[in-house]
Parts: structure tokens; sequence; C-alpha cells
């Protein structure tokens, strides 16, 4: 990868399971777990740059801050009171990128965060952005938008594993969700998701945006200091 954060994204501790970034199908609620992949990027943002940027702290989130992994009860407690007083879901559709960066920028407000988030960049701007925030240690929520216009379609976007002898093999599709990223070089994006690392063809993506959804809604979540 030829740029990385700096550290690694949150971890949390489900009984023996240990995950990278948080992942939504350990929660105890069933709507989270169908559609809580934009909040769990969202947190994961959160206690990252609570932990790693200065002037970040936020009361709600101090006990997540503090602790490496995170036990899964403080996250699921965490994810569920941000959905309900910033980040509400939507029934079976989860949450759009706007409502993604309203609430994103009410949490900041009230908690004095000197960041400030907005959803979408254009094409040209798209990888320099990412490049952009992952270069200043800002983890990057990408939404692998839904399939437009004809939305009840399920054409999705193949994630990859690395194995141990670094060849990249398909081992996940994924379709109307939130990824976080942590790193890309000049083919791929590193990103957790489901609470696990894979990575995304650079291309691959591009072409699942053209062929089956738009820039609108498969975008990133451009987080900037103030």
């Amino acid at each position: 990868m030829s740029v990385l954060l700096r550290h690694p994204l949150p971890s949390v501790q489900n009984g023996i399971q240990r995950s990278c970034g948080g992942n939504q199908a350990w929660s105890g609620n069933h709507r989270f777990q169908l559609c809580g992949c934009g909040v769990v990027g969202c947190l994961d943002l959160l206690i990252y740059l609570g932990r790693y940027q200065n002037g970040c702290s936020a009361k709600q989130l101090a006990a997540l801050v503090e602790r490496d992994p995170v036990p899964i009860e403080l996250y699921d407690q965490a994810a569920l009171l941000l959905s309900r007083r910033f980040l509400p879901l939507i029934p079976r559709v989860g949450l759009n990128g706007l409502s993604l960066a309203a609430g994103f920028n009410l949490f900041c407000v009230r908690n004095h965060i000197p960041f400030r988030a907005r959803w979408g960049v254009s094409g040209k701007r798209f990888w320099s952005s990412i490049r952009s925030m992952l270069s200043r240690d800002i983890p990057v929520i990408l939404s692998i938008g839904p399939n437009l216009p004809f939305f009840w379609q399920q054409n999705s976007l193949r994630l990859y594993r690395r194995n141990a002898d670094g060849n990249f093999q398909p081992s996940a599709e994924a379709v109307a969700h939130y990824v976080t990223v942590s790193g890309m070089d000049e083919k791929w994006l590193r990103i957790s998701s489901w609470g696990r690392e894979y990575y995304i063809e650079r291309e691959e993506y591009l072409r699942y945006i053209r062929a089956h959804s738009n820039r609108i809604v498969s975008n990133i979540l451009l987080v900037e200091r103030k």
C-alpha cells in the first residue's frame, strides 16, 4: 500500500473473536444488523479521531477510545446511542450519505470536535481525496451504493482477501454497503467490512458505479479539519 493510516482501525472483542473495525452483525439489535453499516463506519471514524487526532475527545466515547480492543458490549451500546441521537436508520434502507454527513457534523459540533464532513466529491477528485484523507491520518468511509435506477437488483461488487502468498482472491460481495478505507495504492483499496480486512480493486469499483449505480450514492464522506 502506497498510503496507509498510521494506526490500526479500532478493534472489537466478542468472546474469542477480535475484529478489524466494527461488525454490525454482532449487534443485539436486529435492525442494526440489517442496515447499521453506516453507523459502524461513523463510530469507527470517531473512535479513531478520538485516539489519534488532537482535540477530538468526546465524553460519550471516552471508554471506547481508552480501550483496545473495545468490548462488544461497550461498542454495541455506543453504536445504538449514536444511531438514536445522530444517525437515525430508515427501516430496510439504513442511512444515506447526506444523513451520514449531517449526523457526523452534529456530533462534532456538540462535542467541540474540530472536524466537518460533506458527502461526495467529483470523479476527478475522487482518488486524490481518498489519498489526501489517508495521508492526514483520517479513515475514509466509502459507499458501495445500491443498484440504480433498478434498486431492487442485487448486482454487487467483489471484495478480496489477500492470501499468504500475497495474491488477492475473491472472498465476499457487497451492495448498498458502507466500508472504511484504511489504505490504497494504484490498484487496490484496503478496507474494513463486517469486522474483517478486505480489498477492493479500484477499476472494478468504477465499473460497478458505471454499470449498476451512480456517483451520488457511491462516493465518500469527505472529512476535513476546520
